[in-house]
């Protein structure tokens, strides 16, 4: 692996946890795909289809779920881990 360019990925690199370690590999190398095949892409579905069936049902836009409310729910660490407690029940 090449030396970490900035100054930011140098001071990741140099952290001596796991977290930072992993976050510089995502950054080398990517992740696969994996990211938007588990979580990513099942909240897009999710979202298109829960839109969609509003939109038929003639529910007005304010009365829907949108991509804001989806956003949001990530912005509480608590609604995460519940929600990947989930998917890993879900064999997911």
């Amino acid at each position: 692996m090449d030396a970490p360019a900035t100054a930011e990925d140098r001071a990741i690199a140099a952290a001596p946890t796991a977290a930072a370690k992993l976050a510089l590999e995502l950054h080398a190398c990517g992740d696969g795909g994996e990211l938007l095949s588990a979580m990513v892409n099942p909240f897009f579905a999710g979202l298109a289809l829960e839109l969609n069936s509003k939109f038929v049902a003639g529910v007005a836009v304010q009365d829907r779920l949108g991509y804001d409310d989806v956003n949001e729910s990530f912005c509480n660490g608590a609604r995460v881990h519940v929600l990947l407690r989930y998917l890993h029940n879900l064999g997911r």
